[in-house]
């Protein structure tokens, strides 16, 4: 019950918040704005400035503004004197008659000039910009783009007035004007024309005589405000005529038609009714908002919603704020205008807030209709849209890096190809835009072909079938293929929140009940009125015969009529009197009014026993939503990663059967190999053994036949040939050397004779080597 009651006091406090806001946001907003900002523009831009049709407004065309002649010169005498004071000093009705008094002060006979118009301009230094060193001795002037660091503050010409002498941006509260050349400061060299139409052409004059625009300068500012009383509007007008360092003159304007008295009609003291309400909401709001945070803590500013009602409530406060501060602020302009209206009337800097606010304002309509998707998604159709964003956010910021990789590629290959030919391609800013352009379908493919005839369609194709074609269909199928997916995931699950179900069916359950207890209501009165009838006695009988026997009295209700009967028939002559008839009318009478009790009590319990099951529904439901739908999510994720798993296992147990077989043919390689070294091994054990035998043999023989060989003189004869080496001794089948077939060696001599070097060192060592090697065999045959 406390959560239904908490939810439907969010969601009428959200709608009513949505009402004022939308309320206040259209009162503050004139609809007569747009129509007065023509007027005053076509007034303005539109009167020619020399003979035939060129004027202000077209001095911009490519055509106009490159061939206008004697540049400054034009900027004085055919911006200021002809179209602009003829206009703001105009003396004579349609009719050429005479306009004196306040009347001339009008601009198109409608809306009245307030205070003196003031013309400006800023300039810069010479200098300002590097001459190259093989024109350094022709040229000696150089005036460059004009910026803060280039700006000119010194005194020129006479220096007599405010027009030669430099004035700051604090003294005049001007602020930072954007142009199409550059963004120029609020300061500059000033003069405030008179009210009269000729001091104000004379000072004009004087301006020229004295050369007050030169190659210095950069800009001229012209401003002054109208108010129409017709429709309580202000329009703070400023016309700039800007001179580029490349030559030639450009003219823009800036009008801000804003309603800075506010309340003056009666319904403007309506809306002033809705801002105290929204100042409530704002107090309503920040109490909300600090109480979830001290029970939150920073978790508060994890989610989504509650950044936005952080939002809210910022510019809330910020409106609120800036319609106080400007309310006392333009009762001080104007009061100081009308002290001394011969002065001039800045609402620069008020107007630009004005506009701020304007923009605020409707940033904060906007965040509130947002807001309100919080709380309608509570069913699969309102659901889907905040999933499938949800959904694919990541996947588009992932997307969109490499489309805007690809688009400032495309912007920054324009800028450099066509930035010099094509109006479209002249900053890199307006090639960003451009390009933009082209994806809706508006883009002027004609001045691209002029510019270059083949690389500039080549261009174009290309961009289109790469950004267009493929990027933004690729943009489309991620949106569509999430969509997809949280369709075919809702269809799955039951409706978080049934709240028109659920209201639908208890509704018809109440409407039922109460259309029975109705019949039976419908049912007692007519046998009220069976009973009042005027005879004297009435059988029992023809009484119940006349009475309805439906709901009313079923079978619980027959019984239940039969004894009230025999009560009041206390004579049990089976016949009621008027006396009785009377009572058992009151009775009747009696019944119906409990029963009537016994409906308005059904209807109060059902409502609330409606509310109590909406309560739960709420509890189990609506406040474990996101946690339902984050859970739904990873339980999808996971039976996909589980999917994964398992067939990452599948193909793991496959590669590891696969891995045993190698193994196992493999070892019985080894198996077979070793078998075929043991045998191998077994061999040549034993024919080492074999040689061992024979060997030891010869060595016993030559040890037992050793002799000495005399040592010849030089003049000894040469001793006998040695046996043939064909001979080769005989082994007996013990491995013995037989001696009758040794060669014969004569024994060493006993005295005086040299003998020859003993042979048993090479042989132990030749002994010892074979043992080590039958060793090392046998060592192998074991393992």
């Amino acid at each position: 019950m406390l959560i239904y009651i908490l939810f439907v006091i969010t969601l009428v406090t959200i709608s009513l918040l949505v009402i004022i806001l939308a309320l206040v946001a259209f009162g503050i907003l004139d609809t007569k704005a747009f129509y007065m900002t023509e007027a005053v523009r076509d007034v303005l831009m539109n009167t020619p400035v020399e003979e035939g049709d060129l004027t202000l407004a077209s001095v911009n065309s490519i055509d106009d503004y490159w061939n206008v002649r004697y540049t400054y010169r034009f900027a004085i005498t055919k911006v200021l004197a002809d179209p602009l004071i003829s206009t703001l000093y105009e003396n004579k009705w349609y009719n050429s008659r005479i306009i004196s008094g306040n009347d001339s002060y009008y601009l198109g006979y409608d809306s009245v000039r307030l205070g003196l118009i003031r013309i400006r301009q800023v300039r810069v230094t010479n200098h300002s910009c590097s001459i190259p060193v093989d024109f350094a001795k022709q040229i000696t002037t150089c005036y460059g783009v004009y910026s803060a660091a280039n700006e000119d503050r010194s005194t020129f010409g006479p220096g007599n007035s405010s027009a030669w002498v430099y004035t700051s941006a604090n003294e005049l509260q001007m602020g930072i004007h954007l142009g199409r050349v550059a963004a120029y400061g609020g300061g500059g060299y000033y003069l405030d024309l008179p009210q009269d139409k000729n001091a104000a052409l004379k000072s004009v004059a004087e301006l020229l005589q004295d050369l007050w625009v030169d190659r210095g300068t950069s800009a001229i500012f012209i401003h002054f405000t109208v108010y129409n009383p017709n429709v309580n509007l202000f329009c703070v007008v400023s016309l700039v005529a800007e001179l580029p360092p490349t030559g030639g003159i450009l003219i823009n304007s800036d009008f801000r038609t804003v309603k800075l008295l506010r309340y003056v009609r009666t319904q403007d003291y309506v809306v002033l009714v809705f801002e105290c309400f929204f100042l409530l909401f704002i107090v309503y709001y920040i109490a909300e908002e600090v109480i979830e945070v001290c029970n939150l803590g920073y978790k508060y500013f994890t989610k989504f919603w509650n950044l936005l009602d952080v939002l809210v409530v910022l510019l809330s406060c910020t409106c609120a704020g800036f319609n106080i501060y400007r309310t006392i602020r333009v009762k001080a302009t104007l009061s100081s205008l009308l002290s001394n209206p011969n002065k001039y009337s800045n609402f620069e800097r008020l107007s630009y807030w004005e506009m701020q606010f304007n923009y605020a304002i409707g940033v904060l309509v906007f965040l509130v209709w947002i807001k309100i998707f919080k709380y309608v998604s509570f069913n699969k159709t309102m659901n889907q849209l905040n999933l499938t964003l949800a959904n694919c956010a990541k996947d588009i910021a992932g997307f969109g890096v490499m489309f805007f990789i690809v688009f400032f590629a495309f912007a920054q290959l324009g800028y450099l190809a066509f930035g010099t030919q094509v109006s479209d391609f002249g900053t890199f800013a307006t090639a960003l835009l451009t390009l933009f352009r082209i994806i809706l379908g508006d883009f002027d493919f004609q001045a691209l072909q002029e510019a270059q005839s083949f690389f500039g369609p080549l261009y174009f194709l290309v961009y289109i079938f790469f950004v267009f074609f493929v990027l933004i269909n690729m943009f489309i199928a991620i949106i569509n293929d999430t969509y997809l997916e949280v369709k075919s995931n809702l269809l799955n699950q039951p409706s978080e929140f049934q709240m028109k179900a659920f209201f639908k069916q208890r509704l018809k359950e109440m409407r039922n009940r109460i259309k029975q207890k109705k019949n039976q209501l419908q049912e007692i009165q007519d046998a009220i009125d069976a009973v009042a009838t005027e005879e004297k006695d009435v059988p029992v009988d023809e009484l119940k015969a006349e009475m309805t026997y439906t709901a009313a009295f079923g079978e619980v209700g027959r019984a239940e009529l039969d004894e009230m009967i025999r009560r009041i028939d206390t004579n049990s002559d089976m016949k009621l009197d008027t006396n009785e008839r009377r009572a058992l009318r009151e009775t009747l009478e009696n019944k119906k009014m409990s029963l009537m009790q016994e409906m308005f009590n059904f209807q109060e319990a059902e409502i609330g026993h409606s509310y109590e099951q909406f309560s739960k529904l709420l509890t189990t439901q609506v406040a474990s939503k996101e946690d339902m739908d984050r859970a739904y999510m990873r339980l999808i994720r996971l039976e996909n990663c589980i999917k994964n798993v398992t067939e990452r296992l599948r193909s793991m147990v496959q590669k590891l059967e696969q891995t045993e077989e190698v193994k196992n043919k493999r070892t019985e390689q080894m198996q077979n190999l070793l078998e075929n070294l043991i045998s191998v091994s077994r061999t040549a054990t034993d024919a080492l053994k074999c040689l061992c035998g024979k060997v030891g043999a010869l060595v016993a023989a030559l040890r037992s036949k050793r002799v000495t060989t005399p040592y010849r003189a030089a003049n000894a004869p040469p001793p006998p040939p040695p046996p043939p080496l064909s001979a080769k001794p005989s082994f007996d089948n013990q491995g013995s050397v037989d001696a009758t077939e040794m060669p014969s060696v004569a024994p060493p001599p006993v005295d005086g004779v040299r003998k020859r070097p003993d042979r048993n060192l090479s042989l132990k060592g030749l002994t010892k080597f074979v043992s080590l090697a039958i060793a090392k065999v046998a060592c192998f045959h074991n393992s």
